[in-house]
This record gives structure tokens, C-alpha cells and sequence, in this order.
């Protein structure tokens, strides 16, 4: 998304980098407007963190598919489904964060260090991957197949733990 979304918005839809900007700016700000609410709503209120997986895999999912199928250049629209696409993101990004040191005891702290490293390897992987559908497929199927990519981390959800006795699998 950080390294393609531009270049999409401004090569093929045609959008000047200043239109761009502001569309990134309400695109980002999910991550400053949900976390506070979703701890809230898991902490508080004791919604479960299986079902805002799910809730934020296929917004992030959906709006993410979608993208393949813009063409205009309205810039409330672009907005829009771009926000939807990190509303979707910081939903998942918050719920699995509260879900893993819920899930981890002191003597699992090496665990930390692996699950901080998963993002950086996803921005190795993801241009590789890319780069290979490039050579099959237009730039614009990229989010399409990416939206696939997405909704299948639903087929993990259901096996995440549900307890928090620390080591000792369900």
C-alpha cells in the first residue's frame, strides 16, 4: 500500500501529488482514531477480539478489492475508500497487538522480538510478491489480489487461543 498507492493514484487514475497528499492524510488517520476506542471496546466493554478481527480483515479486505474498480478522480471517493483501507488495518493492527501481550507471559518476552520483526519481513516479501504479479497482471489487479491476500487471514482467526493460561495450548 505505502509503496504502490501513490504511484496508482498518480500514473494510472491521474491524480497531482498535492490531491494525493491530502488523500493520505485522511487515510492515515485511522491509526490516531481507533486504537484509544478499540482498547476501550475490548478492556471495557469486553468485545471480543476475534470478532473485531474479523470486523477489520474484511473492511480492510473489501475496500482494499475496490480499489482495483476506481477510475474517477474524486478525491472525497479516493479518500474515503482509502480511510476504510486503514480503518481496516488499525482495527486488525490494535486487536492483534492487545491479543498477543494478552497471550504472553515473562518468559515468553523472545516472542516480542519476533513479532515486532514480522513487519519489516512483510516489506521484503510484499515487493517480491508484487513484482511477480507485475509480470502477469496491469498495476490496478494488484489491490484486487491483494484484497484476496487479505480475507484469507480469516481462515486463521478461529484458531487463535482463547484463554490466557500463558503457554498451555486450548
Amino acid at each position: 500500500m505505502v509503496v504502490y498507492t501513490p504511484i496508482y493514484l498518480y500514473k494510472h487514475i491521474g491524480l497531482g501529488w498535492d490531491q494525493i497528499g491530502v488523500i493520505f492524510t485522511i487515510m492515515l488517520a485511522p491509526f490516531i482514531i481507533f486504537g484509544l476506542p478499540i482498547g476501550i471496546l475490548i478492556d471495557k466493554y469486553h468485545v471480543k477480539k476475534r470478532t473485531l478481527l474479523y470486523v477489520g480483515i474484511i473492511i480492510m479486505s473489501f475496500s482494499t478489492f475496490l480499489i482495483s474498480y476506481i477510475t474517477t478522480k474524486n478525491i472525497a471517493l479516493w479518500s474515503l475508500v482509502m480511510f476504510m483501507t486503514r480503518m481496516g488495518a488499525s482495527i486488525t493492527e490494535t486487536t492483534s497487538e492487545i491479543y498477543f501481550f494478552t497471550h504472553i507471559g515473562e518468559e515468553d518476552t523472545y516472542l516480542l522480538s519476533v513479532f515486532r520483526d514480522m513487519t519489516p519481513v512483510a516489506y521484503i516479501i510484499a515487493p517480491v510478491i508484487s513484482t511477480l504479479i507485475f509480470i502477469i497482471l496491469p498495476l490496478k489487479f494488484l489491490f484486487a489480489i491483494l484484497g484476496i491476500i487479505i480475507l484469507s487471514a480469516l481462515y486463521y482467526i478461529p484458531k487463535l487461543r482463547h484463554n490466557h493460561n500463558y503457554g498451555i495450548p486450548n
